[in-house]
């Protein structure tokens, strides 16, 4: 994939790193916007990674990401934050985001429900989320 993106020749960095790593080598409050689409399907607690992109993002920089429905696949309690599936994928509960947003100084401004992903013939149901970093 950063072969086929390299190619491109439209980005300014790609990096192969893990991602715990890359985002704690991002100075403080150095970017305005960090976007991970279809990424936190391969990652359960999102704590870590929400605390560090809080720390590079500049006072109302903006957090995009996308996650797979777990409210979609079945009842959620509160130990079902998150689940890892029989797919090898993590699905999370928009309560989970919601509280981890709250956690980790962002405000929510968007969390709607979208198909994102059809995976032999099934459709998952994923959810898009727009947070903004609160000020120190």
């Amino acid at each position: 994939m950063l072969d086929q993106a390299a190619a491109r020749n439209v980005y300014d960095r790609l990096e192969r790193m893990e991602l715990h790593t890359m985002l704690a080598s991002e100075p403080d409050a150095s970017h305005d916007l960090v976007v991970a689409a279809d990424v936190f399907v391969y990652v359960g607690r999102l704590d870590e990674i929400a605390a560090q992109t809080r720390r590079v993002l500049r006072t109302d920089g903006l957090f995009v990401f996308s996650v797979e429905s777990l409210d979609a696949l079945m009842p959620v309690t509160t130990r079902d934050e998150f689940k890892l599936m029989p797919t090898g994928r993590y699905a999370h509960g928009a309560a989970y985001v919601r509280s981890l947003a709250t956690a980790h100084g962002f405000d929510v401004l968007h969390l709607e429900g979208t198909h994102g992903r059809l995976d032999k013939g099934q459709d998952h149901e994923h959810y898009l989320v727009l947070l903004r970093r609160r000020g120190n």
